[in-house]
């Protein structure tokens, strides 16, 4: 057994590879081999983990496409365990590796106090290849983020990645110019100054792009949500990520900034739900029946077409009023849009019902009550003589 073990030994050690100083025994592939596998494995795991958080979050959409889920996570959890198992291979075989080094010190270009050699050359590639896949997953990740938030089809999300895109590749670059030797800093200082001025010349479109940003996030506001905004009922067509797109009752299309949304104060009447109350107020005679009209309103209520059918209509006395008593029937409808529509059938609904009835209506009145012995002064004063 111990000649066995000597053997295998011996013919690990065996050179496979001599190249100079550099000798690689037959060891060194096979610990490669088996930390490839080992790393390769575990990622497999850590995929199959991260595949089935994915499958969770988006359960119930199914328009879910997980093939791009699994190279994304592919990428993410297995390479780096390779890269790192390889590293640590390596630099546990002791290998002399004084030859790579002077090889990766040769001189390629000179220009100036600058100096490629073929590591700083190399690590340039490596940077900007590790830019160009990190800049494709962050951008990746972006529309993905929106998309598990029911963000689909969205031109502006696709602005957005790729901004994303971009930013990733410029900072890449950056990298990659220092790694080949470039001094970057006064680059940068100037840069930060334009970057200064550039920010005060754009600061609205900076503040609607960022509000923009946080719309999308939070799907607080959608398509086809009904908002009400500076006094007025809206509905959203388009949410962008400089401004929203909405749709007035008179039919117009009016642009907002995403900064003004982000800022004021929005009721989104499709926030939770699409259920609205319609309130219509009237007034009656003071010498009407109020068991009466209260009846009456319960019952046209109760009767509209466009009242929710899990909400009753409520009436309610609401005040004594100079010419009437007030009251006020409210019903709940779940199309937030058709609100104008559902006050004009209720109003006629109670108008009518108040006229089968007879029940009037009372329109303002004002009674005028002068003093007889006043006017009798007054008279005889105009009638004295004159001064």
């Amino acid at each position: 057994m111990e000649a066995l073990l000597t053997t295998i030994s011996e013919l690990l050690q065996t050179p496979l590879v001599r190249w100079g100083s550099i000798t690689i025994p037959v060891s060194v592939p096979l610990r490669l081999i088996l930390a490839v596998g080992l790393a390769l494995w575990v990622g497999a795991r850590l995929e199959a983990w991260l595949l089935a958080r994915l499958a969770r979050e988006s359960a119930g959409d199914p328009d879910t496409n997980h093939n791009d889920d699994r190279r994304t996570a592919a990428r993410l959890v297995r390479w780096p365990f390779v890269l790192i198992a390889v590293v640590a291979s390596l630099a546990d075989t002791g290998l002399n590796l004084d030859g790579l080094r002077k090889l990766g010190g040769l001189e390629l270009l000179h220009l100036g106090s600058l100096k490629v050699t073929l590591s700083s050359a190399l690590l340039f590639t490596g940077a900007l290849a590790f830019a160009w896949w990190g800049s494709q997953l962050a951008e990746r990740g972006f529309k993905r983020a929106f998309a598990l938030r029911g963000v689909k089809d969205d031109g502006g999300i696709t602005v957005t990645g790729r901004l994303v895109h971009h930013a990733t590749m410029a900072l890449g670059i950056g990298v990659a110019l220092e790694l080949l030797g470039f001094d970057l800093s006064a680059l940068f200082a100037a840069g930060a100054i334009f970057a200064v001025g550039l920010g005060f010349a754009m600061q609205n479109i900076v503040e609607n792009f960022v509000s923009g940003i946080i719309l999308l996030m939070e799907r607080s506001i959608k398509p086809s949500d009904v908002l009400h905004l500076n006094g007025e009922d809206v509905m959203v067509k388009q949410l962008g990520v400089r401004s929203t797109v909405v749709l007035t009752r008179d039919d117009e299309d009016v642009i907002v900034p995403n900064a003004i949304i982000v800022q004021a104060m929005v009721k989104n009447y499709n926030y939770t739900d699409s259920i609205v109350r319609v309130r219509a107020p009237i007034g009656v005679s003071y010498k009407a029946d109020m068991a009466l009209v209260e009846r009456v309103l319960q019952e046209v209520g109760n009767a509209s077409p466009h009242r929710h059918n899990a909400r009753a209509a409520v009436v309610m006395l609401r005040a004594f009023g100079a010419s009437s008593v007030d009251w006020e029937l409210s019903i709940w409808i779940d199309k937030p849009w058709t609100r104008p529509t559902a006050l004009s059938d209720l109003n006629k609904a109670i108008w009518f019902a108040l006229m089968e009835h007879k029940i009037e209506i009372p329109f303002p009145q004002l009674d005028l009550h002068v003093d007889h012995a006043l006017l009798e002064r007054l008279g005889a004063r105009r009638d004295g003589p004159s001064a």
